[in-house]
């Protein structure tokens, strides 16, 4: 029999248990600079797909100017999308 066979299992748990809120503080970041008082009435549809935005041109290395939008993004771009 083992003496202290839970402690594994308790330590597994404690390190799985992130050490640091940085990645939280970066999306409140984010949330924030979209978010601004005269922009205080947006959806969070619309401030998620503008995070999701953001995020893949951070991680692709793109902007606005370097975007080239396919056939596909123009047909999505219709009245509906407003209501």
């Amino acid at each position: 029999k083992y003496l202290f066979k839970h402690v594994a299992k308790i330590a597994l748990i404690v390190l799985t248990l992130p050490h640091s809120n940085a990645e939280a503080e970066r999306v409140f970041s984010v949330v924030t600079d979209i978010k601004t008082k005269k922009r205080n009435k947006i959806g969070n549809d619309i401030v998620k797909s503008v995070c999701v935005i953001i995020s893949k041109f951070s991680a692709e290395s793109l902007n606005c100017i370097d975007f080239k939008p396919n056939p596909k993004h123009f047909k999505k771009f219709t009245k509906d999308m407003y209501l």
